[in-house]
């Protein structure tokens, strides 16, 4: 996914830059000066740090978008800041979108996953549904347990 997510912005900024448009950036980023001190810039460096460190996380990615867009956002995220050209790779951007929330989902809700499992654990200790393991042998791997609940 880190793949095509760079692939899809690389593809949107030559895009951008091929329609003509005038793009102001810098290389070290956002341009102390009157509307941003240094210690500014130092603390948005820092909080950057912090989200590529959680990021990978998944889960937190969730709750990091609805903190930081709030009910500003936009209802597309792609095309809401400015972006519609090339319509193929903004289709292949959401349809990327779509995969990767259906494993932030997976993630966020292991807790409840784990609560469900045990409850039922405790209710029917005796039903082989629920508490046996069958061994799996994978190739390359050794023997994985699995239980169907």
């Amino acid at each position: 996914m880190s793949f095509a997510y760079s692939s899809i912005g690389l593809g949107l900024s030559i895009a951008k830059v091929a329609g003509g448009e005038h793009v102001r950036t810098s290389l070290t980023g956002v341009t102390v000066g009157v509307d941003v001190s240094g210690s500014e810039k130092v603390w948005r460096t820092f909080q950057a740090i912090g989200d590529i460190a959680f990021a990978y996380a998944y889960s937190t990615v969730l709750i990091e978008i609805q903190a930081t867009f709030g009910n500003d956002a936009p209802g597309n995220f792609l095309t809401g800041f400015g972006f519609y050209e090339p319509f193929w790779l903004i289709d292949f951007a959401n349809i990327c979108i779509a995969i990767h929330l259906i494993g932030a989902y997976q993630v966020f809700a292991q807790p409840l996953f784990g609560f469900v499992e045990g409850w039922c654990s405790r209710n029917w200790p005796n039903s082989k549904f629920i508490t046996s393991e069958h061994a799996v042998d994978v190739p390359f791997y050794g023997i994985y347990y699995l239980n169907f609940f």
